[in-house]
Order: C-alpha cells, then structure tokens, then sequence
C-alpha cells in the first residue's frame, strides 16, 4: 500500500510505503478506500489458500501401510498388557490369558499445533500451523505388537515340545496366528478411522475468529474436537472388533511354564 503526498500543484513530493504483513489462512478479499485528487477511490485485492496436505512438510500424510504390517514381538509390559509370557497357568496345565496380554495394536494418533494471527488481513483468525501423527503409546511405530513368547526363538516357545497332552510347536504357531488375525481387524479399521474420517482435511479447514487476544484456553478446545472426534472413531471400531472375534483361541493342552 503506497500512500502518496502532493504538493499544491498536484507534484507528489512523499511517497509512503504500508506494509500489511501476516499470514494467511483463509482465502480474503481486501478493499482499501483513500482520496485521490479530491475525490475518493477503492482499490480491491484478494488472495486464496493452497492445500498443504501432501506439500508441505508438515502436513505430510502418515507413513502408515493400509494393510496390516508382520507381527512385532514384544516382552510384555509396558507395550503389552500383561507381563512376560502374557499366558498364566491354570490349575489343570493349561494356560489362560487376559485382553491385551498376547498382542496389541498400536494406531498413530494426531498431534496439532495451533495459532492464532496476530497482524495483517487475518488478524484474529486461528488455525492449525502443523499436524504430525504418533503412536499412541511406548512404541516407535504404529502396528501390531504380540508376545514374544509365541515365536519360535524365544525360550518360552520352546520349552512347548509337544507329547501326551502337552503343546507342541504347531500349538503355537496356531496361537500366534490367531493373536495376529484379530489385531489385524484392530488394525484395518483404525486405518479406516482416521482416512473414513478425512482428519488431516479437517485439521486444515479447521479455522475460526478467535480474536487476536485469545490464548490457549479459548483454542485448545476447538483445535482438540477433530482430534477427539477422532479418538471416538478408534475406540468404538476397537470395541466392535472385541466383540464380534475372539480375542486369542488359546490351545486345550498343557503348557510348560
């Protein structure tokens, strides 16, 4: 914005420069009123918004494969939900074992950092300036975790020989197996969840006037509803999951423990 002086001759004799710096988030038109020799004029500008999804660093989609990655085995808690073998020995040599004991999935959950502008045509307006995407607990990368005690290289597995009522490598195989297959729902539909529910795009539309005083108080909430919006998602295709397949089918024989 240029805001020009002139002498009484019309000479102009100071030009001024305006800057009216800040970013953008939301597509705006602007209108700028002024006097030119006497009478009045308006000049009008506008700029628009890009997407960032998939350009920008940080908002770059997850990583995350569609289909279900291999098995990682994991030594119980704090990834587990149970201790190191994740199986308990019942009075009659079989073995029993609780939710999450054998194997868990971990999904990658969103993670936002919002703002509010502070100076130029968007003043006021708050948005979300980057969203990145973490497993939601104790492990580097979202996938299926199952106990390490049903592969074939840990002591566990292969203290189950086989003989009378006793469980063999087959047995295990077959627990493993079935651990995987019912976290592989888990995983499928929280994958489902997140591109179902088009989270990154309602992160990135997600502006609103704030006012340029307002602090976290006032934009957390608004800047968490995608993300619990999202929460919701899991735990209910999580619950669905749970109820219609069963959990492991643990073997009848016996195992050494």
């Amino acid at each position: 914005m240029v805001q020009r002086f002139a002498d009484i001759t019309g000479n102009v004799v100071v030009p001024v420069v305006f800057d009216w710096k800040g970013r953008a988030a939301a597509a705006t038109a602007i209108a700028v009123e002024g006097i030119a020799s006497g009478q009045p004029v308006t000049a009008t500008g506008s700029f628009g918004i890009a997407s960032r999804i998939g350009s920008v660093a940080e908002w770059a989609l997850p990583g995350q494969p569609q289909t279900p990655p291999p098995p990682t085995p994991a030594s119980g808690q704090p990834i587990l939900r149970a201790a190191y073998p994740g199986l308990v020995a019942n009075s009659d040599g079989s073995a029993s074992s609780d939710r999450g004991a054998l194997g868990f999935t971990y999904h990658l959950y969103p993670e936002w950092d919002g703002t509010v502008i502070r100076t130029g045509p968007n003043t006021g307006l708050g948005y979300v300036l980057n969203l990145t995407w973490r497993p939601n607990g104790p492990v580097a990368d979202a996938g299926i975790y199952i106990s390490a005690a049903l592969f074939p290289a840990d002591p566990f597995y292969q203290k189950q020989t086989g003989g009378a009522e006793f469980c063999g490598a087959s047995d295990m195989e077959a627990l493993r197996t079935s651990v995987y297959v019912h976290e592989s729902q888990h995983y499928t539909r929280g994958v489902q969840a997140r591109v179902t529910l088009r989270t990154h795009e309602n992160y990135e539309s997600l502006v609103a006037l704030f006012g340029v005083g307002a602090d976290t108080s006032v934009t957390q909430p608004v800047f968490e509803s995608v993300r619990q919006q999202f929460n919701l998602a899991v735990q209910q295709s999580d619950s669905l999951v749970d109820a219609n397949s069963p959990v492991a089918n643990l073997p009848s024989c016996k195992m050494r423990f």
